[in-house]
């Protein structure tokens, strides 16, 4: 893939993108997501990213949020002008940032109760 993708947040996604998810199929640990790019008014163009499974459950990423990770993936090519469609994957770089993203949860008190008599 030469040299290192930044992953997009949302809000810097190329404007107009029309990314759709249509599927994905699993061969062994690795799950494979389709997207279709409207790259003209009637012209698509499909992709895929690779995604090895095993990440997600070691670094607790639920499973629902592979598309969207994926879709990032593909953006972040699609801006950088490399679109290589045959080598787009979800590394494990890609899921350590996106844990790092995610907002630090507030502790909880934990009441304790007294004995009642």
């Amino acid at each position: 893939m030469g040299g290192r993708r930044a992953l997009l947040a949302p809000e810097k996604f190329p404007e107009p993108t029309d990314v759709r998810f249509v599927g994905f199929y699993q061969a062994n640990t690795v799950r494979f997501f389709h997207f279709e790019v409207a790259s003209a008014p009637t012209k698509m163009e499909n992709y895929t990213v690779s995604a090895d499974m095993t990440l997600f459950k070691k670094h607790h990423v639920h499973i629902q949020e592979g598309p969207a990770l994926c879709s990032r993936v593909l953006l972040a090519e699609l801006a950088s002008g490399r679109t290589e469609r045959s080598q787009l994957v979800l590394t494990e770089e890609d899921i350590l940032a996106h844990v790092a993203s995610r907002p630090i949860p507030k502790s909880r008190k934990i009441r304790r109760r007294g004995y009642h008599r």
